[in-house]
């Protein structure tokens, strides 16, 4: 099968540096890998290789990046770098016939390889890597130059992170490799619950904002109606290519990888399985899970200290969403006629105006108008526009708020059932939501 150009373009110009090895990897492995399956890994137990599941009857080619930003501390790094001795020394040594440092691989019982990269001491890393971001950009990009030199077969790679618990039946998610439509796929989640009674409810209430904000935009029609969750993400290798991998970033690498990843394909939110992610605390990266629950944790009145988005940013991005095909023949201020004027205040505020006229020029169509502005309105744009919306016009509710409205079915997109029970628990609220949203599973988003 011929290479796709852009995927040979990504390679020679902007794949990350000192990937050179993949010839002798490729050279050196047991098997053509049927399925790929990337980790980053910072001070993790070492345990977690032994609990990843092997799928039935393929074989399997497992990169875990071992990585230690700058900033860590002492223990971090030493952790760290005991990990990366034990990965080293599981399984059968495979020699390559260009060994260096970095490069590690060994076969592990069954049908799969290892391949550790072991970059937490690499000088001609620093430049690049302080982070996550880098780690996941690092091990796809190796990836990516095994599925070109044939020593995997599928152009779809599995990434997810050392914390995450996958059943079973992970692999069952079975992507076509032929289809080019489909961009990325993302598997359901659930954070499981192993910490402290504190840790669990703070990330069921983290649980519960972040399918609030998918369930919201989904049923505001936005294209952008999916979850950023590093650990669920299955990824194509031309759509990865077409974006230009993901960006070194210490966290939100997974938010704007998929961003860029949505204007190049479809993405399809699975049904099943459910991955396990981490509940626990942690400030190892400046935002995303671990520091979430850490800051929820501190809450000692959750009802008037954990705030949600106020619906009514949804039903007015939802109307915007209605209005938008409009635009193509009609100025901005057309908006102002809507229920929710302030969406021109918003869309000014955010420079609409030249992407706007540009797309009301170029479009062929009032299809080919919406899908051209969408591309300038994307997930990151639209994250603004809701921002703009709390600042201004819809600040945000209380928890306490938010629960009473949810009893009184003032939130459109979640009808709540009334109930007997006089308390609404967090449990029972989040048990809700998850099932809310896998009852709109599978779905597709993207342009």
């Amino acid at each position: 099968m011929k290479t796709p150009t852009a995927i040979l373009k990504y390679l020679a110009h902007y794949a990350t540096p000192c990937t050179q090895q993949a010839s002798s990897i490729a050279a050196a492995m047991p098997f053509q890998a049927d399925r790929c399956l990337i980790i980053p890994a910072f001070d993790e137990p070492p345990e977690f290789i032994t609990e990843i599941p092997t799928p039935t009857n393929e074989t399997l080619l497992i990169i875990v990046v071992v990585n230690a930003p700058q900033g860590c501390s002492a223990t971090q790094r030493t952790n760290t770098l005991a990990l990366a001795e034990h990965l080293k020394n599981l399984g059968e040594p495979i020699h390559l016939a260009e060994q260096d440092e970095i490069t590690h691989l060994t076969k592990l019982e069954g049908n799969t390889v290892l391949l550790t990269l072991d970059i937490t001491s690499q000088p001609q890393f620093l430049n690049y890597c302080d982070g996550v971001g880098f780690a996941r950009r690092y091990g796809t990009d190796i990836a990516l130059q095994l599925y070109v030199k044939g020593a995997t077969n599928s152009p779809w790679f599995n990434i997810s992170d050392a914390d995450a618990s996958l059943p079973v039946d992970y692999f069952s998610a079975n992507p076509n490799n032929s289809d080019t439509q489909i961009a990325a796929q993302l598997y359901p989640f659930k954070h499981r619950q192993t910490a402290t009674t504190n840790a669990q409810l703070s990330a069921q209430l983290y649980e519960i904002s972040l399918r609030y904000y998918v369930l919201g935009l989904r049923w505001a029609a936005s294209p952008w109606a999916y979850h950023t969750v590093g650990s669920t993400l299955v990824i194509h290798g031309l759509h990865y290519a077409m974006s230009r991998g993901f960006p070194t970033k210490s966290a939100g690498e997974d938010f704007y990888l998929l961003n860029k990843i949505a204007k190049t394909g479809n993405i399809v939110s699975l049904k099943s399985p459910i991955l396990f992610l981490s509940d626990r605390a942690s400030l190892r990266v400046p935002f995303g899970t671990g520091p979430a629950i850490e800051r929820l944790n501190g809450y000692e009145h959750i009802d008037q200290e954990f705030l949600l988005y106020h619906p009514g940013i949804f039903t007015c991005l939802k109307s915007f969403h209605n209005q938008l095909p409009e635009l193509f023949e009609h100025p901005l201020e057309h908006l102002a006629k809507s229920p929710f004027p302030a969406l021109v205040s918003a869309l000014t505020a955010l420079g609409v105006e030249k992407p706007l006229a540009h797309c009301q020029a170029s479009a062929r169509d009032q299809n080919d108008f919406v899908k051209r502005f969408l591309q300038w309105f994307d997930g990151f744009k639209t994250l603004k526009l809701v921002h703009w919306l709390r600042e201004h016009h819809f600040p945000s509710v209380t928890f306490g708020q938010w629960k009473n409205m949810l009893e009184q079915q003032d939130i459109e997109f979640l009808p709540w059932a009334s109930s007997p029970e006089p308390h609404l628990s967090i449990q029972r609220i989040n048990h809700y939501m998850l099932q809310q949203e896998l009852a709109s599973l599978p779905a597709m988003t993207g342009l």
